[in-house]
């Protein structure tokens, strides 16, 4: 405990020392001296009359001494000082001036369906991607059909994405969740550092109706996760249903994670999208958006004064209330 003003608590003992002397001194010299009794017999009544008053006089003493302790303790202002932990969360946003590569899946579609001029166009148009992006992007790559065909992670070796994308052969049905599910675990880690992150997914196809509730799910956990999916839809000439409902559910993707979506009528239209995806990622690379958290201790100060203030406000009542039942009066 610890007080502002801890000159005003030593006054206590002067205070009460005088109080007691007052008590005593002031009890023979003046109330002895206005209510004297003048009469033979007096020493008798003034016997009884100290005997009786004895024990009135030392609780008078005890509570007003405690009265005055208990206000010069509230007027030296007791505190004590308190430690408490504070935690704050932050972003800070800006420009760094050393290059930082951001995770890019390319999940791209290669059932039967892309076989001929769709899937030559989609491998220029990840070529295009890869000119423009100069060494901004660890790449990934996710080829796919019923299944997942090949699987490269997110690396800075572009070649062995472009040999990859060389040796494949379109053929087999289409499924969403088994692919969208590899590239999310993998860029996981990223988005624990806060390192943005994205997937473009090509497909031209609908996936199995069973597989529906399941690749939704995987959207939830990219909304989760912060992590945008570029999807883009090629239309099949004379599938006016399909293409229909393939633009929906592209949108629906892009929609669900914080991407965009894009439809395609003509194969060649994938080269510009590619090339703008790949100025819009080295934009992104450029940027960082950063997470602190701060955890210190700071000190405040916790006063009392209400205490000490409040026991003698009661001790004031109960003095008062016990002079006016013995004395019939209050002062």
């Amino acid at each position: 405990m610890y007080y502002n003003t801890i000159i005003i608590m030593y006054l206590a003992i002067p205070v009460i020392a005088g109080l007691i002397l007052a008590y005593y001194y002031g009890w023979r010299k003046i109330h002895h001296r206005v209510h004297e009794i003048h009469h033979p017999y007096s020493w008798l009544v003034k016997k009884r009359i100290k005997r009786r008053f004895y024990w009135k006089r030392i609780i008078d003493l005890i509570l007003a001494s405690a009265i005055i302790a208990s206000l010069l303790i509230a007027l030296s202002t007791p505190y004590i000082i308190k430690h408490r932990n504070v935690f704050e969360e932050s972003n800070i946003y800006g420009r760094v001036s050393f290059r930082r590569r951001i995770p890019v899946v390319i999940v791209l579609d290669t059932s039967g369906s892309m076989a001929g001029i769709k899937y030559y166009y989609a491998v220029k148009a990840v070529d295009s991607f890869i000119e423009n992006i100069g060494d901004n992007v660890l790449l990934g790559l996710i080829t796919f059909d019923g299944d997942i065909k090949k699987a490269i992670p997110p690396t800075p070796d572009y070649q062995k994405i472009i040999n990859a994308l060389k040796k494949e052969r379109p053929n087999g049905g289409t499924i969403y969740s088994i692919p969208l599910e590899t590239a999310l675990q993998w860029l996981k880690p990223y988005r624990e550092f806060n390192i943005t992150s994205i997937v473009i997914f090509v497909t031209d196809g609908l996936p199995y109706e069973k597989d529906i509730p399941k690749y939704k799910e995987v959207l939830e956990e990219y909304y989760d996760y912060n992590i945008p999916i570029y999807a883009i839809f090629i239309f099949t000439p004379g599938y006016e249903e399909v293409n229909s409902i393939g633009e929906t559910i592209v949108r629906e993707i892009a929609y669900i994670t914080g991407g965009d979506w894009y439809t395609v009528e003509e194969a060649n239209e994938l080269i510009p999208i590619f090339k703008n995806l790949a100025e819009e990622t080295v934009i992104l690379s450029g940027n960082y958006s950063l997470r602190y958290n701060i955890n210190y201790e700071v000190e405040f100060t916790e006063y009392y004064i209400h205490i000490p203030a409040t026991i003698a406000f009661i001790l004031a009542i109960i003095y008062y209330s016990i002079r006016l039942f013995l004395y019939k009066t209050l002062f």
